[in-house]
């Protein structure tokens, strides 16, 4: 049993041995690995933004807006779209990154609709 003492208090929370408090930027860290060498199809983005497969072609995969990105990233190899019938790939840990810096053009998007879950 793993215990925390809260400063100041004569309080203190008690975890069992299969629970670990760690910092928050090594937790940042840990999640940034999980991405490292990881091929991600469309479901899974649509996942990661709290969002629909539909939202993710039409506002993303599908918008002039972000068209030059898209493109320089599949010459790089972060996009993976062989044909029109192929499906959509994208090295998650790089194309994340990618959509992380994007939010706020997205909630642009999302407009009224709650997540863009339309």
């Amino acid at each position: 049993m793993q215990e925390l003492k809260i400063p100041n208090t004569n309080m203190a929370l008690r975890f069992t041995e299969d629970v670990e408090i760690i910092p928050k930027k090594d937790l940042d860290d840990l999640v940034k690995q999980s991405t490292l060498g990881k091929i991600v199809k469309i479901d899974d983005v649509a996942t990661h933004l709290n969002t629909s497969r539909r939202w993710v072609e039409k506002n993303i995969l599908n918008n002039p807006r972000f068209a030059d990105d898209l493109e320089k990233m599949k010459k790089q190899g972060i996009v993976i779209k062989t044909g029109r019938t192929a499906p959509w790939k994208f090295q998650a840990s790089k194309f994340y990154a990618w959509l992380d810096l994007r939010i706020p053009d997205f909630k642009d998007l999302w407009g009224s609709t709650a997540n863009g879950k339309n």
